[in-house]
């Protein structure tokens, strides 16, 4: 072999060493498919300032009065890879992002700080997250996020908390103090959700309580938000669901939830002016205390309501207690098709009752809704204009109570009677009402 060709030999050896070396060096940079190894040392913040996919080595226990992990920039993937960051209580939060967008974190754990536990802006997505024990909200994001399998537990303030135009999927919220389980701004969608055991326990704060809460323009759908309760002595009521105005609630479920001390509202799900409500069944919702008031499905001017299940509402209080399956105080609302079984209150027990102008109740079953006064279906004084029609009533204080001012009232079936007060009309022919 020339001396030459013994040379060329030896800087390929080198050339392949140097490659090796190099792969060596990069690998201990990078975890995965491009992923940046990063390991918080727990006594500073760790910042991430630069866009990229990192993924976290190990657990981590904050002992410095700061964020754990501060996300600068945009456009950062974070894989906790299954690992917990614990805080130590201070006032700071794990994840902190306020000022980026564009992050996904995801697979892991966020525990015991004392301000939130991930609290990102905009465009951001957390998946399979753990925020539990934090002093704050467990999550907090802004505007068109999306949420999928988180998991918000025993935290001081609200579960998750979003801004507008997010998604939150599959996600649970239990034991929040703070008063909501998850709380959606406007144009969101929470599908899938359970919210149980949020609420306030003690104190005299005036709060209103909500398993979960979507502002106007939500799509709230297969959720079930149970037990949510309202200890306050001050005043507040308690929501399985709160829906503002033109929300669509579809096939949830709200039992369970309760509000004690006098003249709160315990309600299963109370939407505004013109929502629509169709296949939630809500039932066992309790208010304790004079002048309390319960209701399985309280809705706005303008609402749908249909086919939905409203019974076992109670309302427990000596004086004044009310209890509703259905109640609108607005008009213009189509009630149909509900069934509203054994809402009692000790004063006043109703199946479905209305205060308002040009509603129609149509096809609705209002049975055993008998404790104290009311009725399976009741028209206050100031519904005028209603249509009440192909109706059953059975074993209510009175079937169905036309109130005082003009309706419509034809083809209901009722064993315990129509009081016609006002002289409404009535069906004749093949449109009259039957006793039966």
């Amino acid at each position: 072999m020339s001396m030459l060709q013994t040379q060329i030999n030896i800087n390929r050896v080198r050339i392949l060493s140097f490659c090796f070396c190099a792969f060596i060096l990069m690998s201990s940079l990078f975890a995965g498919d491009g992923q940046i190894d990063i390991r918080p040392t727990g006594t500073a913040t760790f910042t991430i300032s630069n866009p990229g996919s990192y993924i976290l080595t190990d657990n981590v226990t904050m002992t410095a009065d700061a964020h754990c992990i501060n996300i600068m920039t945009s456009n950062v993937t974070l894989d906790l890879n299954g690992h917990t960051i614990t805080g130590n209580g201070s006032n700071y939060s794990g994840i902190y992002g306020s000022g980026a967008c564009g992050i996904t974190i995801f697979n892991g754990t966020v525990s015991d700080f004392g301000g939130n536990g991930i609290k990102l802006s905009v465009n951001c997505r957390l998946v399979d997250i753990t925020v539990n024990s934090n002093g704050g909200h467990g999550v907090e994001l802004d505007d068109a996020c999306q949420l999928t399998h988180v998991t918000a537990v025993n935290n001081d303030g609200f579960g998750i908390k979003t801004l507008t135009g997010c998604v939150i999927d599959s996600c649970v919220a239990s034991y929040n103090t703070g008063g909501i389980g998850i709380e959606a701004g406007l144009n969101c969608t929470v599908k899938n959700c359970t919210a149980n055991n949020n609420g306030v326990t003690s104190g005299d704060a005036s709060l209103d309580v909500a398993g979960i809460s979507a502002d106007n323009g939500s799509v709230i759908i297969g959720c079930s938000s149970w037990k949510n309760q309202n200890k306050s002595t001050g005043a507040g009521s308690v929501c399985g669901i709160k829906a503002g105005q033109g929300c669509t609630v579809i096939n949830n479920s709200c039992h369970e939830n309760k509000a004690e001390n006098a003249g709160k509202f315990c309600i299963g799900i109370d939407a505004s002016h013109g929502s629509t409500l169709i296949g939630n069944t809500c039932y066992n919702n309790d208010s304790t205390g004079e002048n309390s008031i319960s209701i399985g499905i309280d809705c706005g001017l303008r609402s749908v309501v249909k086919d939905n299940a409203c019974s076992d509402n109670t309302a427990t209080g000596d004086t004044g207690a009310q209890a509703y399956g259905i109640r609108t105080t607005t008009g213009d609302c189509l009630i149909v098709g509900n069934n509203c079984i054994e809402n009692d209150g000790n004063a006043y027990s109703y199946g479905i009752a209305v205060g308002g102008d040009h509603n129609r109740i149509e096809n609705n079953l209002c049975t055993g809704n008998n404790a104290g006064s009311g009725a399976g279906i009741f028209l206050s004084n100031q519904a005028d204009d209603c249509v009440v029609i192909r109706n059953t009533t059975s074993t209510n204080d009175a079937g169905i109570n036309l109130g005082g001012k003009d309706a419509y009232c034809a083809e209901n079936m009722s064993t315990d009677g129509i009081i016609n007060s006002a002289s409404a009309t009535m069906g004749t022919g093949d449109r009259s009402n039957i006793a039966y």
